[in-house]
């Protein structure tokens, strides 16, 4: 578990350390970009601890005033349209937790909000066009959920989804589409880590979730990143077969006018549980998780960058000054990832 931050450049492809380490070591934690360009990181699993603000103008770390509600790790954290940010689920180890939480920038506060229908974590939480959040999926431990539901900021509160996804998922991705729908593909459906190749959107017009057809490959702890053309690059991932883990390079893409999964090839290497964002100028950065023969503790140091208007499109881009997975990675205003 580490305390240590970097920043790559896009022009040099190149990591450097940040001036400041994280004031805790943290892992399974979240990475908002607020409005005012810094960054707010909540919680973790090496025990919750609290939370803190990165200062891209000083490269250093500084506690909240006060710190959240709940020590919390593999849950989510969603900017919300008024700048400031929802908390929802996690887990401190024991307790998988349906409350949630609200981060105000303006006092460096944490309030309690409303408590989700389901306790959940392994979950993913998607602002939506309407300044609502979808919550789909997860776990509350003994089991994976197959429901979903929605935030409504004004009131505060939950709701569940009519109906149910396809299949259970946890570990799984939600990418919101140019038309207001968002996708929800793979995850792992049990306890087993078997993982799915099937699909769901969800349509907030009609507030209902429905079969999306299935993938080209199962895909669970992968990426999903909205491309510049609103189609979505899915990459990696992991499921168990023959009673091993098997660690996937496979990618595809969903092309969102016409609800078709295409392959696209494979990563350069192997890879679960990384990490990938967008560029300003629509390539996509790849950073760290699993890989094929990285230790299962640390991860990989390695990292590649798929530009969409080249054959082939993987290409290495440096290495992580730490090798890391169970990280996130963050775009700043700068053009920089932190």
């Amino acid at each position: 578990i580490h305390d240590s931050a970097e920043i790559w450049d896009p022009d040099t492809k190149t990591f450097a350390p940040t001036t400041g380490s994280m004031t805790t070591s943290r892992y399974f934690h979240s990475a908002t970009l607020l409005n005012d360009g810094t960054v707010l990181l909540v919680g973790g699993s090496s025990g919750g601890p609290g939370a803190e603000i990165y200062d891209p103008g000083t490269g250093t770390f500084t506690a909240t005033t006060g710190p959240p509600t709940e020590a919390r790790g593999g849950h989510k954290a969603t900017l919300l349209a008024d700048g400031t940010v929802l908390i929802t689920g996690g887990s401190d180890g024991v307790t998988t937790f349906a409350s949630a939480e609200i981060y105000d920038p303006s006092t460096g506060l944490f309030t309690a909000t409303g408590s989700m229908n389901s306790a959940r974590w392994e979950h993913t939480a998607t602002l939506l066009s309407t300044g609502e959040v979808l919550i789909t999926g997860g776990t509350p431990g003994p089991f994976t959920l197959d429901t979903a539901e929605l935030y409504d900021p004004v009131a505060g509160s939950f709701s569940p989804v009519p109906g149910v996804m396809s299949e259970p998922r946890r570990f799984h991705t939600a990418t919101l589409l140019p038309d207001g729908r968002v996708l929800l593909a793979g995850g792992h459906f049990d306890s087993t880590l078997l993982a799915s190749s099937s699909a769901d959107i969800y349509d907030r017009a009609t507030n209902s979730l429905s079969p999306a057809g299935s993938m080209n490959s199962v895909h669970a702890a992968h990426t999903a990143t909205l491309m510049s053309d609103g189609r979505v690059l899915l990459a990696g991932g992991k499921t168990m077969f023959d009673g091993s883990l098997q660690i996937l390079s496979h990618i595809e893409m969903f092309d969102w006018s016409t609800g078709a999964f295409v392959e696209k090839g494979d990563l350069i290497i192997p890879r679960t549980e990384h990490e990938a964002v967008r560029l300003p100028d629509g390539k996509v950065v790849i950073t760290g998780g699993t890989t094929v023969g990285a230790p299962i503790t640390t991860g990989t140091d390695s990292a590649e960058l798929y530009l969409p208007a080249l054959q082939p499109k993987f290409f290495q881009t440096g290495s992580l000054e730490t090798a890391r997975l169970y990280h996130t990675v963050t775009p700043l205003l700068s053009g920089d990832v932190l």
